[in-house]
């Protein structure tokens, strides 16, 4: 996948512009050009890297967009946790009120549900699911085998299951 068939000249393929190119033809379906700089830069470090390995490069041109697809594949594969704005494509559409009342009676059951647990119970799916404990340290802190604890874990899932169910029919 080259530019052309000719001969590239080594120098000209390390240039900038040369790289913008190639990027925004590998990124045509992503249509926002706000990254092609960070892609660029990055890019031209990689082949730098190579360059300085010693990799032989019989084809500057082909070598340059093998590094820009796996680069741009790369980049986009990335969770975008970093970006301190948002891109318009990322936004979805805006909640439907009728989904959020849903979503907040559907909160509302299950905080009753859980206030109907024993203590003991409420316990034990606070440490697993809002603390995020493992079961060998909540056996630990509870005095108690790692077993017994899945069991109740298992047992207090069923239970709030059919209060649950219960409440919403």
């Amino acid at each position: 996948m080259c530019l052309n068939s000719r001969p590239i000249d080594p120098e000209s393929v390390l240039a900038p512009q040369f790289v913008r190119a190639i990027i925004r033809r590998v990124t045509a379906r992503t249509g926002n050009p706000i990254f092609d700089e960070d892609l660029t830069q990055e890019a031209l470090l990689r082949a730098l890297k190579a360059v300085r390995r010693g990799t032989s490069i019989d084809h500057p041109g082909a070598f340059l967009e093998k590094i820009v697809h796996d680069l741009v594949c790369d980049y986009f594969r990335r969770p975008k946790l970093e970006t301190p704005f948002l891109d318009v494509h990322e936004i979805g559409p805006p909640p439907h009120l009728e989904e959020e009342i849903d979503l907040r009676r559907r909160l509302q059951r299950l905080r009753t549900v859980l206030s109907s647990l024993p203590e003991s119970a409420r316990l034990i799916m606070d440490l697993f699911y809002t603390e995020e404990m493992s079961i060998r340290s909540i056996a630990g802190s509870l005095n108690c085998s790692p077993s017994a604890v899945k069991m109740a874990l298992l047992r207090n899932r069923k239970r709030l299951r059919k209060l649950y169910g219960a409440m919403s029919s």
